[in-house]
């Protein structure tokens, strides 16, 4: 591994990125990735920036904010020049993933002079050569050039820094750990499939080795909370979407039945074949099937808070009824002979 200084040293004769004056976190980005070739020192570049041009605002020392929307936790730091952890961790891991790296921002407790901070932490993991590395651009401003928090591997990051999924912690697995929460057989395996899942998954795997995990002290436990509730969104939000998804088909369904029903309020007119008549029907049922199985999904949905699909599946039931009605229209009209047609529209 390249030493800390050494990159320093090839940063200085590389260009002072230090020095410049970007209005967007983007333009930074595009300007590093054009002005180095090497990744490490793309990596290193980004991290020398936000060290020594973000300042600490002690006067917004708190927690971390899970609320807080993390488009704003980049955009008004970056303005402003000044954050928490959550804004150096949240600027060092957008450059990084603008640059190409696959990059996490991290949020734990950590353990100072043997005692838990009481105030949640926000630090950085970085895909580089292969592997996981762990950054902490905010420790690191008073350690600068010579940093002590940058490109660690997890065994030297634990002892100050402790995830709350552990995860994060990227220390070799044994067969307990495992056992307790671990996805595959070795973190980095661990970390490709969970970093695969969607977000329900994410959230829920997160959750399970929060649980399982033996670290139990109040940071943890109100992340735990946090976990658990942004997974409860998560499965509301797609109770919602399907329950819209079934919504949408239905209305597409009675979408087309109107058509036919105006058609046939004109008595067919203007002529059509029996086939272009017949396919003005095709498909209605289909889309009421896949209402009913979007219906299904929301009635087993794992969210505490269930919605109800009474009215809908009312809804769904008289749409079909309606079809069987219009369908058997069509079936009659052609049974009948051509002269005597014009009677059923009168019916």
């Amino acid at each position: 591994m390249r030493s800390v200084f050494y990159l320093w040293v090839c940063l200085l004769m590389t260009g002072n990125v230090s020095a410049q004056k970007v209005a967007t976190v983007q333009e930074l980005a595009q300007w590093i990735d054009s002005h180095y070739k090497d990744s490490a020192l793309k990596v290193s570049a980004a991290y020398r920036w936000v060290t020594e041009n973000i300042s600490y605002s002690t006067e917004k020392a708190f927690a971390i904010n899970h609320g807080l929307d993390k488009r704003a936790v980049i955009d008004v730091a970056f303005e402003r020049r000044k954050g928490v952890c959550e804004n150096f961790a949240a600027i060092f891991s957008e450059l990084c993933k603008l640059m190409g790296f696959r990059s996490e921002v991290i949020e734990g407790y950590t353990v100072q002079h043997g005692a838990m901070d009481e105030v949640g932490h926000a630090w950085v993991a970085v895909n580089m050569e292969n592997d996981w590395y762990l950054f902490d651009p905010t420790w690191d401003v008073q350690y600068r050039p010579a940093y002590k928090y940058y490109k660690l591997r997890g065994d030297e990051f634990i002892s100050s820094h402790v995830p709350y999924d552990p995860i994060w912690k990227l220390l070799p697995y044994r067969e307990e750990s495992r056992k307790r929460g671990g996805i595959a057989n070795n973190y980095k395996d661990s970390l490709e499939i969970f970093l695969s899942m969607d977000s329900v998954a994410r959230f829920r795997s997160a959750a399970k080795r929060i649980e399982s995990d033996r670290a139990k002290n109040r940071l943890v436990n109100a992340n735990y909370k946090v976990v658990k509730g942004r997974l409860e969104e998560q499965l509301q939000e797609l109770q919602v979407k399907d329950y819209e998804k079934s919504v949408s088909f239905m209305n597409l369904a009675a979408e087309k039945m109107n058509d036919f029903v105006d058609y046939r309020n004109a008595r067919f007119k203007p002529l059509k074949s029996e086939t272009e008549i017949r396919m003005m029907l095709s498909g209605v049922e289909g889309m009421l099937d896949s209402a009913l199985v979007y219906l299904t999904k929301v009635d087993h949905s794992e969210a505490v808070l269930v919605y109800g699909t009474g009215p809908a599946r009312e809804n769904e039931s008289a749409l079909r009824k309606k079809l069987k009605t219009l369908e058997a229209f069509v079936n009659q009209y052609f049974a009948t002979a051509a002269n005597e047609r014009e009677k059923l529209f009168r019916e």
